[in-house]
């Protein structure tokens, strides 16, 4: 997941890698509380680079972007910012897991109104969709 904002700031990335989880549910359950989905051993490597780079790494099953990713989004990115009572605008495209009624929820919290990429905007109104994100996919 990719943020910049209006005056051309940039943000570290989001990267979500796919990994099977734990057998053991209480351990799953630990890895993604306190190790964003990795196990112990991995977690290491994961938070050495987490650390160098600034990017926040998470895992799941699927690799994919999901509602819970969406929420530690919006925490990480907006719910400490300086001005919280300043609300902010985020456009995001039409993804599922960006539209659920616990994102929506919590985005209202923290004053952070989402709106969506109207369809067939992405080109220009998400420029680094196309321009990084096909690229990574290729």
């Amino acid at each position: 997941m990719l943020l910049a904002d209006s005056s051309g700031t940039k943000y570290p990335p989001m990267l979500v890698y796919k990994c099977n989880l734990s057998k053991v549910p209480q351990t799953a359950a630990e890895n993604i509380r306190q190790r964003n989905g990795f196990s112990v051993g991995m977690w290491r490597d994961m938070q050495c680079l987490q650390t160098e780079t600034g990017m926040h790494i998470y895992c799941n099953p699927k690799g994919w972007f999901n509602e819970d990713l969406a929420i530690n989004f919006l925490r990480h990115y907006f719910a400490q910012r300086e001005n919280p009572s300043k609300r902010i605008l985020l456009l995001w495209d039409d993804f599922s897991g960006h539209w659920t009624p616990e994102v929506n929820s919590y985005a209202k919290s923290i004053n952070v109104f989402l709106e969506k990429v109207p369809p067939n905007c992405t080109a220009v109104c998400q420029p680094a969709d196309i321009a990084l994100n096909e690229a990574a996919k290729r």
